[in-house]
């Protein structure tokens, strides 16, 4: 058992050290967020030698901004805005799990909007291939 489990933890770390290919579809949907305010900045200087990590890090910090967003009441964002937040949290959601993140709360909102979850993994499995 003591064998798997670290095996476990280092597919965990390696996967986190995977660089983004710099054609990859999530550097437009982290644009995307990021000009509609759900990230203060854009967390990349340049496309190369970002890793999934990296990623998963400014996923998370958008979800803490839509956290106090909503706590303060800001100005509504579009669902659609949101559902390029959720395409990020699916294609980094083993990196962000691993960090302890929660995403539920996000979800469950989007669903509560009338957002499908499986239509949006679906488009997620369709940007991969």
């Amino acid at each position: 058992a003591l064998a798997a489990q670290r095996s476990n933890v280092s597919n965990t770390s390696t996967s986190s050290f995977t660089y983004v290919p710099t054609k990859h579809w999530s550097f437009k949907s982290m644009k995307h967020i990021t000009s509609k305010g759900i990230l203060n900045a854009y967390p990349f200087t340049f496309t190369d030698n970002v890793t999934r990590y990296e990623f998963a890090s400014a996923v998370n910090n958008a979800l803490n901004n839509l956290k106090a967003m909503q706590n303060a009441n800001a100005k509504k964002l579009r669902v659609a805005d949101m559902i390029e937040l959720e395409q990020l949290i699916i294609e980094y959601r083993s990196e962000l799990k691993s960090y302890g993140v929660n995403t539920l709360w996000f979800e469950n909102f989007l669903q509560g909007q009338g957002v499908n979850l499986n239509q949006v993994e679906t488009k997620v499995r369709q940007l991969n291939s």
